[in-house]
């Protein structure tokens, strides 16, 4: 693991981001090791992205724990979060914001469909 001392006046960008982004994965670690709760909550936008939010969820599973990705973003992590909990065995429940604006849907082209307060896995197009 690389660790850096940064001066909080500097800014280095992507570079800075890079260097931090284990941080996240050691801390869902101490969590796991310490089994300090039930369910994992992971920022799928600040946690790393996708892949990182897969090795924290399968390292969740080794320790029996749920899943439930923390998401109080827009449409388009919407669709990124459902796409992660229908490939995560131990995905348990998905926060959401559907109801924060009202044009909340005008800035894409697909609406996740709900049915009965869950969302459907989608069958028109693969991606995102």
């Amino acid at each position: 693991m690389i660790k850096n001392k940064v001066d909080s006046h500097e800014d280095y960008g992507l570079q800075n981001s890079r260097r931090q982004l284990p941080d996240a994965l050691l801390d869902f670690r101490r969590v796991c090791d310490q089994q300090a709760c039930h369910v994992l909550q992971p920022d799928l936008s600040h946690c790393g992205g996708l892949f990182e939010a897969r090795k924290i969820a399968a390292m969740g599973e080794m320790y029996l724990m749920g899943i439930a990705p923390h998401n109080p973003n827009g449409p388009v992590a919407n669709i990124v979060a459902l796409h992660f909990d229908l490939a995560t065995p131990n995905f348990l429940i998905q926060e959401e914001m559907i109801s924060d604006v009202p044009w909340r849907f005008e800035v894409v082209r697909m609406k996740p469909e709900m049915k009965d307060g869950h969302w459907l896995a989608p069958q028109a197009r693969p991606g995102f």
